[in-house]
């Protein structure tokens, strides 16, 4: 008899730390500076968060139902396009999400799952660039990738073999 059937509660945790800098002085080419990114030994690479957090919880209320809440963070992370690392960053944000399995039979069960339950407002990345879509005046401007909003799933999951 293994633990992880016995016991009603299981969780998970993951968590990540990238040290993404540079590692040398230099100019680099860039569409927003006529006279390039100067970067420094230290400055972080852009649209990579320093710290990333999975974890989530798995509650058998009973040995039929299955209810789990997760929760994804992400720490700010620069622009890409700001290798100098001098702009404002993006925030970093965390989401709440939630699933549920039934079991019916051996071989039927049904799934519910709620992503960003709380309907966060957050980006996942960004760049500057030129809107040429502003005439008559270019301008440079963020454009920012938006999480995905509250989102519901449901099914049926359906074995066909016997183990």
């Amino acid at each position: 008899m293994s633990l992880y059937r016995s016991c009603p509660v299981q969780g998970h945790v993951g968590y990540g730390i990238v040290d993404a800098t540079f590692r040398s002085t230099e100019t680099l080419a860039s569409v927003v500076e006529p006279s390039g990114i100067q970067v420094r030994t230290g400055d972080r690479l852009p649209g990579i968060p320093r710290h990333n957090l999975k974890a989530g919880i798995d509650w058998r209320v009973i040995p039929r139902w299955r209810v789990g809440v997760g929760t994804v963070f992400a720490s700010s992370q620069h622009l890409r396009g700001d290798e100098g690392n001098n702009l404002a960053r993006i925030g970093g944000y965390a989401i709440l999400n939630g699933s549920t399995t039934i079991r019916l039979s051996e071989s039927v069960e049904l799934w519910g799952r709620v992503d960003n339950i709380l309907d966060r407002d957050y980006e996942t990345g960004g760049t500057r660039n030129f809107n040429a879509f502003a005439a008559p005046e270019i301008e440079e401007q963020r454009f920012l990738a938006p999480g995905h909003p509250r989102g519901a799933w449901a099914g049926v999951r359906v074995r066909l073999e016997n183990r």
